[in-house]
């Protein structure tokens, strides 16, 4: 077979390959998604049972203002809305208490479906991640098992990745972000407004439940056909293209030919490229080498005029050095003789959860299961956990408490139950949390169990009675950490969900952070910034830790100050 026909059909073949694994990885992640589905139609069906009813503008009023706003987008149809309304004359019925509390609790809702998707954001993160390095990996050897059906055992010297190795490559940003931020994105900022701006129009319009059920799968579909699917073809293409392109600079491949045909279809975008041949060096994505646009299906081919004609196998033995002839080895044979073994998950999970080091949200809310004792050992401590009684009860530690808010009773309550806090945990590990109205009332309080370290868990009842009986703005909640550290991803992620107006953290070595989450946030974002951080800047202060991990994240809504 000519070598540059034998190049192409084996680059068609690694690139079906590609699209197969794609396919397959999109099965198990849309039946994830039909789990998530019915979870949020339980979540809105409970909030157009209790709020579907307003009368303060018609049914064909609110058709006729929301007939002229063309976007999906919750807040953006929020803002529209009360624009065209009182340019119709309805700001007083804006105004009423009635409709107030049903945008108020609409924007909760909205925070309440950002964080139940969140969960699963966090779920598909850890499999498209698996399935990348997957992907990069056996493409990577594919490749070079195609290489050995042409020049035999001449070159097997090439690249093994292990798993850290691979976590850096998959995670290695592209575009403008990685992977992980496009599904954080699509999952906790694109789905909640798109569905509760269905939800909104839907209450304004006093749909009935069949109707916006069906108005919510029809959307819910369509995040899924358009901006998931998007999302899987694009990342995993991606994987696998710069795995050839890996592998061309380990195989001192200068050039490359560009196929935009595979299956008989021709990209037409990238129509002008195909068969065209570029200088490895000249690589650009986007540009000459794929991916040059999402959906993009395109694949190259190593371009080597010298090669001969691909007839017969030759084969160096690795005992006698000397060449001979011999039949080709199938893939698992080649995989067997060259020492090519499968991705370890679980130490491909460690190295991306970065296990040893314990990540912020570890340290926070406990999620090592049955690791309690690790925790208490290993878990990061920005000092000692043991409080200096003589500093809290001093003028200058109260001082700091005067000026967190307007209300003077609502300092003092924060005062006096940090105190309280500090001498019940002093030289322990665990947390104790409060929250008060703006007045200054003491809405609960709970003290963590015994064996729960680093955490502290409020009830159903208490979770009720915060999500039904407060509007968003009206709470504070304090709690304090014995690792002295700032605000956590969990931290800004439940004063977002709970509605605080702010929260407080209570360091053990005297410090006070005063916090703010403006908009829905995902956890796992914040944390791997901290995270990040930490091990990059070791020799930052904690202040400087909380500021820049604020300054990384501008736009999603966070404020933190240390109080002085």
């Amino acid at each position: 077979m000519n070598s540059a026909k034998y190049w192409r059909k084996r680059s068609l073949y690694a690139k079906q390959k590609q699209l197969d694994a794609e396919g397959e990885y999109e099965i198990a992640m849309r039946s994830r998604l039909k789990d998530l589905e019915n979870e949020i139609l339980k979540e809105a069906d409970y909030f157009i049972t209790r709020y579907a009813e307003t009368n303060e503008i018609s049914k064909k009023n609110a058709a006729e203002i929301l007939s002229k706003i063309d976007t999906s987008k919750f807040d953006m149809t929020l803002k529209e809305f009360r624009a065209k309304a009182i340019a119709g004359g309805f700001e007083k019925e804006l105004d009423s208490a009635y409709f107030k509390t049903r945008i108020n609790r609409l924007q909760k809702l909205h925070a309440q479906l950002a964080d139940l998707a969140s969960k699963y954001a966090e779920i598909e993160e850890q499999r498209m991640a698996l399935a990348l390095a997957e992907q990069y990996k056996g493409t990577y050897e594919l490749q070079e098992y195609h290489k050995y059906l042409v020049v035999g055992g001449l070159d097997v010297d090439f690249a093994h990745f292990d798993e850290q190795q691979l976590k850096d490559i998959v995670y290695q940003p592209w575009q403008g972000s990685d992977f992980s931020k496009r599904i954080w994105n699509n999952y906790t900022k694109v789905m909640p407004d798109v569905l509760t701006d269905v939800i909104a129009r839907s209450v304004l319009m006093g749909y009935s439940h069949q109707r916006v059920e069906k108005m919510l799968r029809d959307r819910f579909r369509g995040i899924e056909d358009k901006n998931l699917h998007r999302l899987a073809v694009t990342e995993m293409g991606h994987a696998a293209e710069q795995a050839t392109l890996e592998f061309y600079k380990d195989s001192n491949i200068d050039q490359y030919q560009y196929l935009a045909t595979l299956e008989s279809h021709t990209c037409e975008v990238c129509a002008h490229l195909d068969e065209r041949i570029f200088y490895v060096k000249d690589e650009k994505e986007g540009i000459n080498y794929p991916l040059i646009h999402p959906y993009c299906r395109c694949t190259t081919t190593p371009y080597m005029k010298d090669l001969p004609d691909v007839k017969s196998r030759w084969y160096r033995d690795p005992i006698t050095s000397k060449g001979k002839w011999t039949r080709n080895m199938n893939y698992s044979e080649w995989a067997k003789a060259y020492d090519v073994k499968p991705l370890n998950k679980r130490k491909f999970i460690e190295a991306k959860l970065n296990v040893k080091a314990i990540s912020e949200r570890d340290i926070e809310r406990g999620r090592l299961k049955g690791r309690k004792h690790l925790m208490l050992s290993g878990a990061y401590h920005n000092g000692t956990n043991v409080v200096n009684l003589d500093y809290i009860k001093s003028e200058e530690y109260k001082n700091k408490f005067s000026k967190i808010s307007d209300n003077p009773k609502l300092n003092a309550q924060i005062y006096k139950y940090a105190k309280a806090m500090l001498i019940n945990r002093n030289g322990t590990d665990h947390e104790d949390s409060y929250i008060f109205d703006t007045k200054g009332n003491l809405v609960n309080r709970t003290l963590s169990k015994k064996n729960e370290l680093l955490q502290v868990s409020l009830s159903n009842d208490a979770l009720k009675h915060i999500h039904n009986d407060f509007e968003p703005g009206e709470l504070v909640g304090i709690h304090n950490h014995p690792t002295n550290i700032g605000p956590s991803g969990s931290d800004y992620a439940t004063a977002s969900r709970r509605g605080y107006k702010f929260g407080i953290i209570i360091a053990h070595d005297g410090e006070v952070y005063k916090y703010v989450a403006k908009k829905p946030i995902y956890r796992g974002l914040i944390d791997k910034t901290i995270a990040s951080l930490r091990e990059s800047r070791y020799n930052y202060s904690e202040d400087q830790i909380v500021n820049k991990t604020i300054e990384k994240l501008k736009g999603w809504g966070l404020e933190c100050e240390k109080m002085k």
